[in-house]
């Protein structure tokens, strides 16, 4: 085994039973800068595994533990500057996941369209589609994979079928048209299911598996949304931004696929959530927030995931469903309240329903993983992603607004030192246009310069302890509706 090998089993072992480092007197800059302890973790559909994603020095590698003793059965990391971007369980002995690259620390990773598979117990990963597919060899004329120049994204890891999942296959040229194939995620065969109608398309397809929606733009960069009422039946399109002024994205059907979710764009303003009868096309709005697009929408389950309810990030992060008698809406309110103060998120649940993996988190708790069990009402303690740091001696991040000089309302956090008085204090302001990376959460960065430090390390002209404050650099930032960005 490798160095990496023999850092990652290190790493997801210590990791379940590793104990809280007390925190120093001195800001511990090193504690700031480690990675993660785990991206993600899934649980698989009977519960005898966890899956996760493991962030290593200039790689994020993948690991699969069962759950009862916790051995480690599978774990590899692909090469350097190779990270693991997603994963899914398409079965309960078998992992598709897809690649990504990055080289530097700080750099934004790039997707390169491969899918790869590997079992549950064991085994080599196998890449299943991507230009960098290799052959049987010479020997055989039998080849169910060959290396394409194409990008493959997954569309629905069809839950009932053991063997296939539908994905998305976009080839390399200036107008990919897209296309829905079903991939045997063992031999990498694929069959075409749909051509998109329109180039760049994503697809959407309903609790049967069947293609439904199509939504992409050609090189004039219009959104058009393509709906067909079976597999045989023709694209009709539904809405074309050009006409409209709005784009519309299908996010899920119901459970007996007569109605669709989108998100629908709107001229000013947040975008909103609506309801559509896909036989009469009738629309009624679901939900709308006053301030911010949904930052997520919440399903039923994985397994048939209906849209029951979003994710907002107004402030401090909070759930709306659209019925609160709703099971998950239920869970959502009881794992809440054992939580309070704290943003709660179901990342996967077992088939039958009865556990599910949550991830709690807020500005001063990085990510802490339990596994729920609903019948018992019980949460048992999985593992922090940081849980060397103490969430009591973090800095206090508090949703602020204020207003620009022609009286527009902007949206920022302010990042306060612990013990912070009310006097006067320097201030360090992080200009930036991404809401979704400098949430209520802020980053590492962010928290090790609100630790009480020399000044001199921030601010030199002064003794006082800085706050770090971090406003959008748009007057708008992304999630704040379809209104063009203009710069304060």
């Amino acid at each position: 085994m490798g160095k990496w090998g023999i850092a990652l089993v290190a790493g997801f072992c210590l990791a379940m039973g590793a104990a809280v480092t007390p925190a120093k007197a001195q800001v511990d800059v090193d504690a700031f800068i480690r990675k993660d302890k785990f991206g993600s973790i899934k649980l698989s559909p009977s519960g005898e595994f966890y899956a996760a994603s493991v962030p290593l020095e200039d790689r994020t590698a993948f690991a699969v533990m069962r759950r009862s003793d916790r051995k480690l059965t599978t774990s590899f990391a692909l090469g350097k500057n190779v990270h693991v971007a997603n994963f899914w369980w398409v079965s309960d002995g078998r992992v598709l996941f897809s690649v990504e690259e990055k080289y530097g620390s700080l750099d934004e990773p790039f997707a390169t369209g491969e899918l790869f598979a590997v079992g549950a117990e064991g085994g080599a990963p196998e890449m299943l589609v991507g230009y960098r597919v290799a052959d049987r060899g010479p020997g055989t004329r039998i080849q169910p994979k060959t290396a394409e120049n194409v990008s493959a994204f997954l569309v629905d890891p069809l839950t009932s079928d053991s063997r296939n999942v539908i994905v998305s296959i976009w080839p390399w040229n200036r107008e990919p048209f897209s296309r829905a194939e079903r991939m045997d995620i063992y031999t990498g065969r694929r069959v075409t299911l749909a051509r998109a109608p329109v180039a760049r398309a994503d697809f959407t397809t309903d609790h049967q598996g069947v293609v439904r929606f199509a939504l992409g733009s050609g090189s004039d960069n219009v959104r058009k949304l393509y709906y067909r009422a079976g597999a045989d039946s023709e694209w009709e399109l539904i809405n074309d931004e050009a006409v409209s002024g709005r784009v519309e994205t299908p996010v899920g059907f119901s459970s007996d696929d007569t109605r669709v979710y989108l998100t629908v764009e709107q001229t000013s303003g947040p975008d909103v959530i609506v309801e559509m009868d896909v036989a009469t096309k009738a629309r009624k709005d679901v939900f709308r927030n006053d301030n911010v697009d949904p930052a997520a929408i919440i399903v039923s389950n994985q397994f048939k995931p209906v849209p029951v309810g979003a994710l907002f990030v107004d402030g401090k992060p909070r759930t709306e469903f659209f019925d609160g008698t709703d099971e998950m809406a239920r869970l959502y309110r009881s794992l809440e309240a054992v939580f309070p103060g704290e943003s709660v998120t179901v990342t996967s649940s077992t088939a039958d329903g009865r556990l599910s993996l949550i991830r709690v988190d807020s500005d001063r708790n990085p990510g802490d993983f339990y596994v729920f069990d609903t019948e018992t009402k019980k949460a048992d303690y999985l593992v922090g992603r940081r849980d060397w740091l103490d969430p009591a001696q973090l800095a206090e991040a508090r949703p602020i607004r204020l207003k620009a000089r022609d009286g527009l309302e902007l949206h920022g956090y302010v990042t306060l030192p612990p013990g912070a008085g009310d006097g006067p204090r320097a201030m360090v302001v992080l200009p930036h246009g991404d809401r979704s990376r400098y949430g209520i959460g802020g980053d590492s960065t962010t928290k090790c310069r609100c630790l009480r430090q020399p000044a001199t390390l921030y601010c030199r002209s002064t003794s006082v302890a800085p706050t770090v404050m971090a406003v959008p650099s748009r007057r708008l930032a992304p999630g704040n509706g379809a209104e063009p960005c203009r710069m304060i």
